[in-house]
């Protein structure tokens, strides 16, 4: 759906609005009247050894059970930095919309996520749409941030939101005790329901003017669903309305305090004594509206329900028990879409089911048949590439006749291996839920590239692999969705950082000596990744399979990406690579790295160097675990051969396409077991 701000730049006449956005009869509103908001001196109120705590007390107190919401002014946040983030937003919404679309809330531009840029979940077609373009995106925990939609234009605007949701949250943390205090309970009887574990998410809402204010909703009435929103509004257009007893008021604005409204999860824990309110957004003919809101609720592995303290005979509890998230399955018609994890199926069935199993037609004479090499795959001394030749021409003897090559001396230390290898195992053992918090199904039904879990189901005649992966972004490093990052075990994190650093290191090394072996600048390959380009880690586990001879770990196929660098389990292979249409095993050695080219890179240097087909083969007796780290080009980038390797004797093989069409043409091909590339050849 085009956002409301492309709308209203020319997309919809002057005194018109498209249907979908014009409310039912029945939503129609009566006349509003101005509210007598309290206006709350948090200074005071926090301060019981000055004049004036009670009152601002009773003020609060009233607010709370009459209103659900108030104002906070004196809360500690300087002007300045509330201005900058008020200023970052109207930046960041004044941008072209390409520019936005990076930021997109739409997986492969249909899937709707909660974090990002875009219009709120659409569920039915009937559904009255809202004036309305947001900013979505998780502030804490902090380590759970998806930066890839955090934007990086304006320059400031991610530190000024860091800033802002330090401050907000100290306000909350001051604010939370008084609550408490106005119901009789502890003082940190609600702080207590927060924790390292809750989350906190903040919405930046940008309403275009409206032609038709009379029919349009900016947003539809709702309640929050959380525990405490902090929201910080236009200083000069207001729109925010309040429903008290059937009659709507309109919600003051005052330059550089904050609204504080309770949310849901506020309402039961208690027990109905203070209010979520029903509020709503009203559009502007003219002007065009910003709000900052910050929503705070409560660790998600909680149970919310009335205060014990608030229920009695008298006063029975209003609300029944609930966690503070339930969690949603799938829907049933789409259930072939999400498998069980192969780990889990591995421990529950004798034989594979048959989404597993090979077409007859597909499977060689043995599946796990594989000839020993005609020569080895060359090791390359990595410390000595840039400047042996007799390195050099064993890396251009491997990358033209296999694709790949074995690396030692690469500068990674052992420990550093073992530790990452260690984290993966580590990983992989714990329970099922464990794992499933980092899912890269959105709802549980919807994929996305990140997260544990299979590899996209398109199809429901699809071959299934026999792999479950853990599959991160970890480059540009500003762009990493923590939130997918374990965890468990605790030091998985940091070796991860720390080997993707490493590996980095070594992809530059290599492109150099490729450059310079095809005659190239040497710094052309770097060049084309540049410091945008996406590089993701995959960790993948191949559980014991009772049926080798049937079932693929991963069906034959190519990489995408320009390079890989993959770090093999030292016990058990499983690897093979194909030339001339026979499969070889690949062997394992402790503590060398493989690395192999991909399409990309086979298009870039115009075919001279080959991206190798391999598969990965299963083992009945023994799991298997790998990391390889992909390496991309840039996403703005076209892909196309390097000028320098095309003449009138040595013609393009590959035509020119978009990076960003390469990388979905490659994904759709690879679950039909068909190399992309192969469409693009002249």
């Amino acid at each position: 759906m085009l956002p409301v701000q492309g709308l209203v730049s020319g997309h919809v006449a002057a005194d018109d609005v498209p249907a979908r956005f014009v409310a039912r009869a029945h939503d129609d509103a009566p006349a509003t009247v101005a509210a007598s908001v309290p206006v709350i001196d948090l200074g005071r109120l926090c301060r019981q050894d000055i004049a004036g705590a009670d009152e601002e007390a009773a003020k609060l107190r009233l607010a709370l059970e009459s209103w659900g919401l108030f104002l906070v002014a004196n809360h500690g946040i300087e002007a300045s930095l509330m201005d900058d983030v008020m200023d970052a937003s109207r930046e960041f919404f004044g941008q072209p919309p390409e520019v936005k679309q990076k930021h997109t809330n739409l997986v492969d531009g249909k899937d709707f996520q909660l974090e990002g840029y875009g219009n709120d979940r659409v569920r039915s077609e009937d559904q009255v749409l809202d004036w309305c373009d947001r900013l979505y995106l998780k502030v804490e925990p902090e380590d759970d941030r998806n930066l890839a939609l955090w934007p990086t234009h304006p320059g400031r605007f991610r530190d000024v939101l860091h800033k802002f949701a330090e401050e907000c949250t100290s306000v909350r943390d001051r604010l939370l005790p008084e609550m408490a205090k106005a119901l009789g309970l502890d003082d940190d009887y609600f702080s207590n329901q927060f924790g390292d574990k809750a989350d906190t998410y903040a919405r930046f809402s940008y309403y275009p003017p409206c032609p038709r204010p009379d029919l349009v909703f900016g947003l539809k009435p709702h309640s929050d669903g959380t525990f405490i929103s902090i929201l910080m509004v236009d200083n000069n257009v207001g729109g925010l309305q309040v429903l008290r007893e059937g009659v709507w008021y309109d919600v003051p604005t005052r330059p550089h305090t904050l609204l504080i409204n309770l949310g849901d999860q506020m309402e039961i824990m208690s027990n109905g004594i203070f209010k979520s309110p029903v509020h709503r957004v009203v559009t502007n003919a003219e002007k065009e509206r910003l709000s900052v809101a910050l929503f705070f609720s409560v660790d998600p592995e909680k149970h919310m329900e009335p205060a014990p303290q608030l229920v009695d005979e008298k006063q029975p509890a209003l609300y029944r028990k609930a966690l503070g998230r339930v969690p949603r399955p799938p829907m049933a018609d789409d259930s072939w879409r999400v498998p069980t994890p192969v780990q889990e199926l591995a421990a529950a069935v004798e034989d594979p089911p048959n989404r597993y199993v090979l077409r007859e037609q597909d499977r060689p004479s043995s599946l796990l048949a594989a000839a020993d090499m005609p020569e080895p795959i060359p090791v390359i001394d990595l410390s000595r590439l840039s400047d042996d030749p007799v390195e050099a021409d064993k890396l251009k003897a491997a990358l033209q006749s296999w694709g790949l090559v074995l690396v030692t001396y690469h500068g990674i230390e052992a420990s550093l291996m073992d530790g990452v290898m260690g984290a993966s195992r580590e990983f992989f053992r714990q329970p099922f839920d464990a794992k499933q918090k980092y899912s890269n199904l959105i709802d549980g039904k919807h994929f996305q590239v990140e997260g544990y879990g299979n590899d996209r189901v398109l199809r429901q005649d699809q071959i299934l692999d026999w792999t479950d992966r853990l599959h991160l972004r970890v480059e540009p490093e500003d762009e990493r969705n923590f939130a997918f990052w374990p965890k468990h075990p605790e030091a998985f994190r940091d070796v991860l950082h720390e080997y993707t650093s490493e590996t980095k290191k070594i992809r530059n090394i290599v492109f150099e000596a490729m450059a310079k072996i095809l005659e190239l600048e040497e710094d052309y390959f770097v060049r084309q990744i540049s410091d945008k380009a996406h590089a993701f880690a995959r960790f993948n586990y191949y559980p014991p399979c009772p049926r080798p001879d049937l079932v693929n770990g991963v069906r034959p196929h190519s990489d995408g990406g320009v390079l890989t660098i993959l770090l093999v389990d030292k016990e058990v292979g499983g690897l093979q690579v194909q030339r001339d249409g026979i499969w070889y095993n690949v062997p394992s050695k402790p503590y060398t790295l493989l690395i192999n080219l991909g399409d990309s890179m086979e298009i870039m240097n115009n075919g001279i160097f080959k991206s190798p087909v391999h598969r990965v083969v299963t083992n009945a007796e023994k799991e298997r675990i790998s990391l390889a780290v992909f390496y991309g080009v840039d996403g703005e980038k076209v892909l196309e051969p390097a000028a320098g390797l095309i003449d009138e004797k040595r013609l393009a093989r590959y035509r020119a396409i978009e990076v960003k069409d390469f990388v979905a043409g490659f994904h759709e091909h690879f679950s039909r077991g068909i190399r992309f590339i192969e469409t693009l050849r002249i």
